[in-house]
């Protein structure tokens, strides 16, 4: 009985030991496996619960460009243009951000839209950090 053990423990190490050398480690992932969140993604796998997705692939779309991230600067307005939707803040750091409001843009503070913002005004923009570098205002809280 233990020979048959040894034998079948063997054949399992020979099949794991080939699917590495034959399909390299994804293949050895999906042989031993390793559920979805084990850093490994799984093609055809539904993200969190390590099942295979029955959807059909969906064709990409023309999108602006992604967001990076959502941010907080504060600083000093150095130019504004109310009919682009946009404005310059020179942030404490030094550096210049590119501001642009959109219709769901809220307005706190000295302000209550783009229209009442003046240059020298002291504020706070919360966001989402685009890929071109702007900064897409949810907030924008002006101080002074």
């Amino acid at each position: 009985m233990q020979q048959q053990a040894s034998w079948f423990s063997n054949r399992i190490v020979i099949a794991v030991v080939g699917a590495l050398l034959v399909g390299g480690f994804g293949a050895f992932f999906a042989v031993s496996g390793l559920p979805h969140h084990a850093g490994i993604a799984q093609a055809g796998s539904a993200p969190g619960n390590g099942t295979a997705s029955t959807a059909a692939p969906t064709a990409p779309t023309a999108t602006p460009p992604a967001a990076t991230g959502t941010i907080t600067i504060v600083g000093t307005v150095i130019s504004i243009e109310p009919l682009n939707g946009q404005f310059a803040v020179l942030e404490e750091t030094g550096a210049t951000q590119n501001v642009t409001v959109t219709s769901q843009t809220q307005f706190t503070g000295n302000a209550t839209s783009i229209s009442d913002l003046q240059t020298g005004a002291q504020v706070s923009v919360t966001g989402t950090q685009r890929n071109d570098g702007t900064l897409r205002a949810t907030t924008v809280d002006v101080t002074g």
